[in-house]
């Protein structure tokens, strides 16, 4: 059996070569001819694959919907996935700022940001996609850095396109030209040289020798903007950059940096250990607006050096952003909806006493005698203003506030503002020290612009027997807008 096996083999393999015929030279297993290197192949399908994101780009601003916006950029972002492994390592830098830019961009769709903050995050993802596009050919000239972001000198190489051993630099690709904010500043760490103090690259910014900080962002009061502590390892509180961290991108700069009250602003706590209120930069990021906390007096701390509770320790009560415009997306404040012009008026039910003719509390208002009135304030047609029919009871047209286009007990839906709880009198507490309930400590309330004393209490919070007056749940101010944040943006 053994002696007749291997003869059979060679019969085979000569049958084959006579009927099939030597392979063609330089044809390949998948009888396409001469395969193109797999360099050439892959540079081909990079391209046209950039390409593509271009056009799901392009196809996302012709969308009508944020929703329909939204679901075209998660395609976006899951083929740029699928395609950032194949980018050369030159091209790094702007696939971690497109990537970053891809996710600012979801968040302002899905809070349904402003048209210019989208259109701007839109404006960078065009640009990068640029670059990386000629990235993936052949260096070009750093003009080719246009719109939002903007070329700067490689820290690492200098602007020379070569380390000191004369090696291309992989910083920014040989050719001396990074792409950052116009406003980013130079790394702390590394004081934008894009390298440590033993010539390795410095992790904190990438090598290329800026950070990426919110605008107008302080030094870092903790490493004094050095990114390092007095031991030499990476600052805690700016984690490296020199800079505050951000807790907010501030979109429309109504949030300002201010110094932490409980640390004083160096980042540390009495006792040298990180502060746990500012996160160890030394800083909070408050409204413009925000006065010191009523609680503490801008200490952020109690009489007994515990966390002040009214401001979480930052020294700053906790109020709208800005009385004419929303504040940030998700932060607690102004409600969606606004109108070109918002007023309190008196309830015509009660005449602004918030109580009725039997010393009930007024429904029509909820309390407080005042109604919220969008637009132009129109009195009721059907009760001439008095918020009663003819047999007393509840003018069917206005429902009681005596006001056309109103329900019993409406919202206020404008710009919002600050003003001094009336229960504490801006003191923040209250009986034997305790954090004032209705202001949450802080001293302050969220009231309408149009600030309006509560009927029912005349300002003071409380009823004839000193408890919380029910028309103003205690703030002291009518249509209050709501109760304190409990945390900070």
């Amino acid at each position: 059996m053994k002696h007749w096996v291997f003869p059979q083999v060679i019969w085979l393999v000569m049958f084959f070569l006579i009927v099939l015929g030597p392979l063609p030279s330089g044809a390949d297993t998948c009888g396409h001819g001469a395969c193109p290197s797999s360099h050439d192949h892959g540079g081909s399908s990079l391209e046209s694959q950039l390409k593509e994101l271009q056009h799901l780009r392009e196809g996302i601003a012709t969308l009508d919907g944020r929703q329909a916006q939204r679901q075209r950029l998660l395609a976006l972002r899951t083929r740029f996935k699928e395609l950032a492994p194949q980018l050369p390592e030159r091209s790094q830098n702007a696939v971690r700022d497109l990537a970053h830019e891809l996710e600012k961009l979801d968040f302002a769709l899905v809070q349904d940001g402003e048209a210019g903050e989208i259109k701007r995050r839109f404006d960078n993802v065009e640009t990068l996609l640029d670059v990386l596009a000629l990235q993936a050919t052949a260096p070009k000239e750093p003009s080719r850095h246009q719109g939002a972001l903007v070329a700067k000198p490689c820290g690492y190489c200098n602007g020379n396109g070569k380390d000191s051993w004369g090696n291309s630099c992989k910083a920014c690709g040989a050719d001396g030209w990074v792409l950052v904010a116009p406003d980013a500043p130079k790394c702390g760490n590394c004081g934008g040289a894009g390298k440590d103090s033993w010539g390795n690259a410095c992790k904190i910014c990438g090598a290329d020798g800026w950070v990426s900080v919110v605008k107008n962002a302080p030094k870092c009061g903790n490493c004094k903007g050095a990114g390092k502590d007095s031991w030499g390892n990476i600052c805690k509180g700016c984690k490296g950059t020199g800079w505050a961290i951000a807790d907010t991108d501030n979109y429309h700069g109504y949030y300002e940096f201010k110094p932490c009250g409980y640390c004083s602003g160096n980042g540390k706590d009495s006792y040298g250990n990180p502060c746990k209120c500012c996160g160890a930069d030394g800083w909070v990021q408050v409204p413009s607006t925000a006065p010191k906390c009523g609680g503490c007096k801008g200490a952020g701390k109690d009489s007994w050096g515990h966390i002040c509770k009214g401001c979480k320790g930052t020294g700053w009560a906790n109020v709208p952003t800005n009385p004419s415009y929303p504040p940030h997306p998700g932060h607690p404040g102004n409600h969606a909806h606004h109108h070109d012009s918002w007023s309190l008026q008196t309830c015509g039910y009660c005449k602004g006493m918030g109580r009725d003719s039997w010393g009930n509390l007024c429904k029509p208002c909820g309390g407080d005698g005042y109604v919220a009135i969008a637009n132009t304030a129109v009195a009721c047609g059907n009760c001439k203003g008095s918020g009663k029919d003819k047999w007393g009871n509840f003018c069917p047209g206005c429902q009681g506030t005596g006001w056309a286009n109103t329900g019993q007990n409406p919202t206020w839906g404008g710009p919002e503002a600050s003003a001094p709880c009336g229960y504490c009198k801006g003191t923040g507490k209250y009986g034997w020290g305790s954090a004032c309930p209705h202001c949450g400590g802080d001293g302050y309330v969220n009231t309408p612009t149009d600030q309006k004393n509560c009927g029912y209490c005349k300002g003071t919070g409380k009823d004839r027997l000193g408890n919380s007056c029910p028309g103003c749940k205690g703030t002291g101010w009518a249509r209050c807008v709501m109760e304190a944040p409990t945390s900070r943006p």
